[in-house]
Protein backbone atom coordinates (compact mmCIF):
# COMPACT_ATOMS: atom_id res chain seq x y z
CA UNK A 1 0.00 0.00 0.00
CA UNK A 2 0.86 3.30 -0.95
CA UNK A 3 -0.24 6.69 -1.07
CA UNK A 4 -0.44 9.28 -4.33
CA UNK A 5 1.27 12.65 -3.16
CA UNK A 6 -0.79 14.33 -5.68
CA UNK A 7 -4.34 13.43 -4.40
CA UNK A 8 -3.50 11.26 -1.14
CA UNK A 9 -5.02 8.78 -2.17
CA UNK A 10 -4.18 5.21 -1.11
CA UNK A 11 -3.37 2.30 -3.45
CA UNK A 12 -2.68 -1.29 -2.72
CA UNK A 13 -0.92 -3.27 -4.92
CA UNK A 14 -3.12 -5.77 -6.89
CA UNK A 15 -2.19 -9.51 -6.98
CA UNK A 16 -0.36 -9.76 -3.58
CA UNK A 17 -0.53 -10.43 0.00
CA UNK A 18 2.43 -8.71 2.01
CA UNK A 19 3.06 -9.09 5.45
CA UNK A 20 1.07 -7.05 8.27
CA UNK A 21 3.50 -5.27 10.45
CA UNK A 22 4.06 -7.03 13.36
CA UNK A 23 4.70 -10.30 11.19
CA UNK A 24 7.89 -11.64 9.75
CA UNK A 25 9.30 -9.23 7.37
CA UNK A 26 6.58 -6.70 7.38
CA UNK A 27 9.54 -4.23 8.15
CA UNK A 28 11.63 -5.44 5.15
CA UNK A 29 8.53 -5.20 3.04
CA UNK A 30 7.42 -1.49 4.08
CA UNK A 31 10.99 -0.30 3.64
CA UNK A 32 11.50 -1.67 0.05
CA UNK A 33 8.38 -0.64 -1.26
CA UNK A 34 9.13 2.84 -0.10
CA UNK A 35 12.48 2.53 -1.89
CA UNK A 36 11.08 1.55 -4.99
CA UNK A 37 8.06 4.18 -4.71
CA UNK A 38 9.80 7.11 -3.18
CA UNK A 39 9.74 10.58 -5.23
CA UNK A 40 9.11 8.66 -8.45
CA UNK A 41 5.91 8.54 -10.77
CA UNK A 42 3.79 5.91 -10.85
CA UNK A 43 1.37 4.69 -13.60
CA UNK A 44 -1.69 2.77 -12.12
CA UNK A 45 -2.72 0.02 -14.53
CA UNK A 46 -6.26 -2.04 -14.40
CA UNK A 47 -6.89 0.07 -11.08
CA UNK A 48 -10.23 -0.79 -9.75
CA UNK A 49 -12.27 -0.65 -6.19
CA UNK A 50 -12.51 -3.81 -4.08
CA UNK A 51 -14.75 -4.71 -2.04
CA UNK A 52 -13.85 -2.62 0.83
CA UNK A 53 -13.68 0.37 -1.43
CA UNK A 54 -10.20 0.70 -1.90
CA UNK A 55 -8.37 1.23 -4.96
CA UNK A 56 -6.19 -1.58 -6.28
CA UNK A 57 -4.04 -1.91 -9.64
CA UNK A 58 -0.68 -2.58 -10.99
CA UNK A 59 1.92 -0.50 -10.17
CA UNK A 60 4.53 0.31 -12.94
CA UNK A 61 7.35 2.62 -12.32
CA UNK A 62 9.38 3.20 -15.20
CA UNK A 63 8.05 0.54 -17.03
CA UNK A 64 8.61 -1.96 -13.67
CA UNK A 65 5.83 -4.16 -12.51
CA UNK A 66 6.20 -3.24 -8.64
CA UNK A 67 3.56 -5.99 -8.13
CA UNK A 68 6.09 -8.36 -9.46
CA UNK A 69 8.88 -7.20 -8.25
CA UNK A 70 7.89 -7.27 -4.53
CA UNK A 71 6.81 -10.82 -5.42
CA UNK A 72 10.07 -12.00 -6.63
CA UNK A 73 12.45 -10.38 -4.34
CA UNK A 74 9.88 -11.81 -1.33
CA UNK A 75 8.64 -8.94 0.25
CA UNK A 76 5.00 -10.66 -0.75
CA UNK A 77 3.39 -13.82 -1.77
CA UNK A 78 1.43 -13.75 -4.89
CA UNK A 79 -2.53 -13.95 -4.22
CA UNK A 80 -4.40 -16.07 -7.55
CA UNK A 81 -5.66 -12.98 -9.26
CA UNK A 82 -7.26 -12.47 -12.90
CA UNK A 83 -5.35 -9.75 -15.03
CA UNK A 84 -2.55 -8.89 -17.47
CA UNK A 85 -0.19 -9.29 -14.14
CA UNK A 86 -0.77 -12.56 -13.30
CA UNK A 87 1.97 -14.64 -15.47
CA UNK A 88 4.59 -12.60 -14.73
CA UNK A 89 3.75 -12.36 -10.94
CA UNK A 90 3.28 -16.43 -10.47
CA UNK A 91 6.65 -16.64 -12.40
CA UNK A 92 7.97 -14.40 -9.19
CA UNK A 93 6.25 -16.14 -7.07
CA UNK A 94 8.05 -19.36 -7.95
CA UNK A 95 11.32 -18.05 -8.07
CA UNK A 96 11.06 -16.49 -4.28
CA UNK A 97 9.53 -19.78 -3.48
CA UNK A 98 12.43 -21.53 -4.71
CA UNK A 99 15.47 -19.68 -3.65
CA UNK A 100 13.46 -19.23 -0.06
CA UNK A 101 13.63 -15.33 -0.27
CA UNK A 102 12.63 -13.33 2.04
CA UNK A 103 9.24 -14.70 3.74
CA UNK A 104 9.69 -18.00 2.08
CA UNK A 105 13.24 -18.02 4.23
CA UNK A 106 13.42 -19.80 7.16
CA UNK A 107 13.32 -17.28 9.09
CA UNK A 108 9.88 -16.63 8.53
CA UNK A 109 8.93 -20.60 7.97
CA UNK A 110 10.29 -22.49 10.76
CA UNK A 111 7.62 -24.13 12.73
CA UNK A 112 9.61 -25.54 15.37
CA UNK A 113 8.83 -22.73 18.15
CA UNK A 114 11.85 -21.58 19.99
CA UNK A 115 13.10 -23.40 23.31
CA UNK A 116 10.84 -22.55 25.99
CA UNK A 117 12.09 -21.12 29.32
CA UNK A 118 10.62 -22.24 32.27
CA UNK A 119 11.94 -19.20 34.20
CA UNK A 120 9.17 -16.83 31.94
CA UNK A 121 6.47 -19.39 32.50
CA UNK A 122 5.15 -18.00 28.79
CA UNK A 123 4.31 -20.71 26.37
CA UNK A 124 3.91 -19.73 22.75
CA UNK A 125 1.11 -20.73 20.53
CA UNK A 126 3.00 -20.79 16.90
CA UNK A 127 0.16 -20.77 13.86
CA UNK A 128 1.04 -21.08 10.08
CA UNK A 129 -1.13 -19.28 7.55
CA UNK A 130 0.29 -19.97 4.09
CA UNK A 131 4.03 -19.44 4.75
CA UNK A 132 3.41 -16.86 7.28
CA UNK A 133 3.90 -17.64 10.97
CA UNK A 134 2.51 -16.01 13.50
CA UNK A 135 3.47 -16.17 17.35
CA UNK A 136 0.93 -15.08 19.68
CA UNK A 137 2.33 -15.42 23.78
CA UNK A 138 0.27 -17.21 25.86
CA UNK A 139 0.76 -16.74 30.04
CA UNK A 140 0.81 -20.22 32.14
CA UNK A 141 0.94 -21.28 35.77
CA UNK A 142 3.83 -24.24 36.19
Amino acid sequence: MFILAANKQTVRLFGIDAPELGNCYAAESTAYLSRLLAGKKVQLREPLVDHFGRVVALVYVDGRLINEDMIRHGYAAYRSEPGSGKAAMLAAHAIAQTQKIGIYSSACTDVAPPILSVLSKAITTWTVTNTYIFCRPVRITL
